[in-house]
């Protein structure tokens, strides 16, 4: 099973930078293509489920109802759900995304703001608590918690994803490598 740590910065991108996190996941850390997946389904969303796109239109227009929205119904799926064993599925095969709770309280206070940042992160909280685990830690700054989870070897991160090129560095630095932003739409794993 690989293990990813999320950042904030990489919760808000598919809102602030227009990427298709979940699909780009599914594209670089997959298992191999399922047979059994319908055709026409978009990688990384469930089945019956929103895309990253849908989803991020259906949240912008409750944020500003002037926008239109792609058509999400009030009886869609909302995503993943937790298993018994208290796991989240990230819809992505063979794929643990992990949050730490200074991200997801970071993503809280940006969301209370106004404007598209706020927007961002909005969509990021929802695309957190629906699509990753949180792990609680002591650390309050986020940047801070994800290089300690990181550096643990208790945790067992095989990948951090952001794209905040001061936590990119950091996080070299000290060998983890990273899943990262790759021309404009294109995650790309760096290695220290």
């Amino acid at each position: 099973m690989t293990r990813v740590l999320l950042d904030a910065n990489a919760l808000m991108m598919p809102v602030e930078l227009d990427v298709r996190v979940f699909d780009e996941l599914d594209r670089l850390l997959g298992g191999p293509d399922d047979p059994s997946r319908p055709t026409g389904a978009v990688l990384g969303a469930p089945a019956g489920g929103q895309s990253d796109m849908e989803r991020t239109a259906a949240i912008r227009a409750e944020a500003d109802p002037d926008q239109s929205s792609v058509g999400v119904g009030a009886d869609s799926d909302p995503g993943p759900a937790s298993s018994e064993d208290g796991t989240v599925d990230s819809g992505i095969d063979g794929v643990t995304l992990l949050v730490p709770t200074a991200v997801v309280r970071e993503l809280e206070e940006l969301s209370g703001s106004h404007g598209e940042e706020a927007v961002a992160a909005s969509v990021g909280a929802d695309l957190a608590d629906e699509r990753c685990r949180a792990l609680p830690h002591e650390k309050t700054h986020a940047d801070d918690a994800v290089i300690e989870i990181a550096t643990d070897r208790r945790a067992v991160i095989d990948f951090v994803l952001t794209n905040d090129r001061a936590l990119r560095e950091r996080l070299h630095a000290r060998g983890v490598p990273v899943i990262c932003l790759r021309g404009h739409d294109q995650l790309t794993i760096t290695n220290p």
